[in-house]
């Protein structure tokens, strides 16, 4: 199999996965695309901090 059509195969792949999951809204669709074990791996951004300061702080001024 060629990069070519690997690439190709993983492009279909993926908007078929991202239509079921966003536009349809087919959950059975959006699995039948990962793998048969799909896992979620959370990988820290460091968004957390002072902006969820800011944030908290935002929301208490509109609340009172």
């Amino acid at each position: 199999m060629t990069t070519d059509s690997v690439r190709s195969q993983l492009e279909r792949v993926w908007e078929l996965h991202t239509s079921s999951e966003f536009a349809t809204l087919d959950v059975d669709a959006t699995m039948e695309t990962m793998t048969d074990a799909p896992a979620v791996l959370h990988v820290p951004t460091l968004t957390d901090g002072p902006l969820n300061e800011l944030a908290s702080t935002g929301r208490r001024s509109l609340s009172g």
